[in-house]
Parts: structure tokens; sequence; C-alpha cells
């Protein structure tokens, strides 16, 4: 995400859905279960090759709170990334997940207050949620994300972002634009647009895409990323592509709902609390 996060194989898979099977002796009679295998839905999709896609990583949120053994949340205090001028933080306002959706929120505080830093501070008047996948990552794959942005009309200052970068970059790095596939970004001046964009192999390529009052319903936001091309989907259809996508790293997935830069930056009429919604995230290798 420019304010600004995939299958080892067998073994990244087991951590990535959740479980790790532990070696070791066991009494007569006791039975080893295995991690469930993760389904995406049910949906079968095929490659163009002819094979078809294996999913590797599937989310549906339908527990009680977020799944800290697959999702972990971004703090500004930990890590430094901060989406625009808000705070990171975990609290049950910015990030929830209830009635089978994870909410990642901005809002608006009351006073201003100190917002650290591993290195210094900023004051701010907003707290945002924002997080990623803990132990999944992988490199090339098919990954949609059913989300719903917030509605804005069309007033600046918002930005969400379905994003994925190499596992082992700090967040610091990420957000300078290195090395990273921002699956869809909208910024609530412009109501009607989504962009896509591929940063830094060996220069970047992005686009605006038709979605035309994204903020009123759930949309299918899909990459499929090979080592040649990365291809954008949304809610089916292709909108754009782009090349020089190679990488010897796994990529894990990120999804934040904070503040715009620039010219998407906050003023006092930004809508608050602003709400993203996640239905599931589904990774396919």
């Amino acid at each position: 995400m420019k304010p600004a996060r995939l299958l080892w194989v067998a073994a990244a898979a087991l951590i990535g859905i959740g479980g790790v099977l532990v070696p070791g002796s066991r009494s007569a009679g006791a039975s080893t279960s295995l991690p469930p295998t993760p389904k995406c839905g049910g949906v079968v999709l095929m490659k163009a090759t002819g094979t078809q896609w294996v999913c590797t990583f599937d989310e549906e949120f339908n527990g009680k709170g977020l799944n800290t053994t697959r999702w972990k949340a971004d703090l500004t205090s930990a890590n430094g990334f901060h989406p625009g001028a808000a705070c990171a933080i975990r609290t049950h306002r910015t990030i929830s997940v209830a009635h089978g959706y994870l909410n990642l929120r901005v809002h608006r505080t009351a006073e201003p207050f100190v917002c650290a830093k591993p290195r210094g501070s900023f004051v701010s008047s907003w707290k945002a949620g924002s997080v990623h996948t803990r132990t999944f990552a992988q490199a090339y794959s098919r990954i949609s994300v059913r989300a719903k942005f917030p509605q804005a009309h069309g007033i600046a200052g918002l930005q969400s972002a379905i994003w994925t970068y190499p596992s082992n970059m700090t967040v610091n790095k990420a957000i300078t634009g290195t090395r990273e596939i921002d699956i869809a970004e909208a910024y609530s001046r412009w109501p009607d647009l989504v962009m896509p964009t591929v940063h830094n192999f060996l220069g970047g390529s992005t686009a605006n895409c038709s979605v035309p009052n994204y903020g009123a319903r759930f949309h299918t936001y899909t990459v499929v990323w090979t080592p040649t091309r990365a291809t954008f989907y949304y809610d089916g259809v292709q909108c754009f592509w782009a090349g020089r996508t190679g990488t010897s790293e796994p990529f894990l997935i990120a999804l934040t709902q904070g503040l715009g830069t620039k010219s998407d930056i906050d003023s006092p009429a930004t809508p608050s609390p602003a709400l993203m919604k996640v239905a599931w995230v589904r990774v396919w290798a």
C-alpha cells in the first residue's frame, strides 16, 4: 500500500491454516488429527494451463474475535507503520470480528494524542485498524478478497487497502514502495475508482479501475500473480495487468483502513468512523 501485506509448499500450508503437526509419542488408541484442509468456499478454479488451482489459505471470519494465530494487528508503536495521519492501534473499535465479518475502522478521537513509534512520535487525532497474516505467506498465487470499503460520497480523507508484500520486509520499508502489490486501494475522494498497483518491480505500474460507488456494496478483488505478470480482476472482470513481477520471496497479506495522503488528505469533513468490512480472504497456488 502506498502510505502503505502465498506456499512454501506443504510445511508452510500447515502453518498458514493456523495449525502445526508436532511429532511425538502417543498412548495406544490415541488419534492424530490434521488441521482442516482450506476449502476456499468450495469453488473449483482452473488455471490457463488446464490444471486446477489448489486452495492454500481460507479465512471466513466465522469466529467471535480476530484469530491471532493467523492474523496480527499492525501497531504504530511496534513497527512505526501508520496509515496516513492515523495511529495504528488495536482496540475493540479499530479491529473486531462479528457476524462473519472482519471490521476495520478508522475514527477521530475526542482529543489529539501522542502516537508513539519505535523512533520518535507524532500527534494524531485518528486511530486506525490494520492487520496482516501472522505466518502465512506465499510467492505466486491467486488472492481474492471480498470486501466493502467505506462509503464517503466523494469526501476526501479515507484510504482502504488490500495489499501484499514480502514477509521478511519490515513495514517501514514497505511504505517506501519497495516490492509490493496493492490488490485494491480506494481513496474516498474518488468513490468510483479502485486502484491496483505493482510497486518497484523494475519501475512499477498502476491503473484506475472503474468500480461505481464502491462503498455501496461488497466487491471481490482478485490478483493472479505469476513470475512474469500480475493480472487484476474486480468482480471477475479484468481491469489491469502489469509485467516484471518476479521474486523469490513469499508475500504476506495485509488489510488496512486508514487515512489518505496528498490530494486525498483528511479534513474536518472526513467521515468518522469509517468502516471497511471483509467477508473473506482466499488464496490458491
